[in-house]
């Protein structure tokens, strides 16, 4: 995807929550969902999680999770993945 912000590229998709605004027959987006939404709170579970993935976080990192996204370029019609993780790192200059 030519723009480093893939979430500009996102048609639709929920962004995780603690509490789930979805159906209660959907469990498994549900706890997917607050799985999560635990990386924004608890920095060291997300650090030792995605560590696995290579991703770095530290001090200056933001985490954003997504679930159930649809991509809104046609290329990618076909990928309908469960989760999304964006990790963001702002270096010293302020620059993400």
């Amino acid at each position: 995807m030519p723009n480093s912000d893939i979430t500009s590229h996102i048609k639709s998709g929920s962004t995780a929550r603690l509490i789930p605004v979805v159906a209660d027959s959907k469990k498994e987006e549900r706890a997917t969902s607050v799985l999560l939404s635990a990386f924004r709170f608890v920095p060291q579970f997300a650090e030792s999680v995605l560590a696995e993935a290579g991703a770095k976080i530290g001090q200056r990192s933001t985490i954003k999770c997504y679930t159930e996204i649809v991509f809104n370029n046609k290329d990618y019609n076909n990928l309908r993945p469960d989760v999304l993780i964006v990790v963001t790192r702002e270096s010293s200059l302020g620059q993400r």
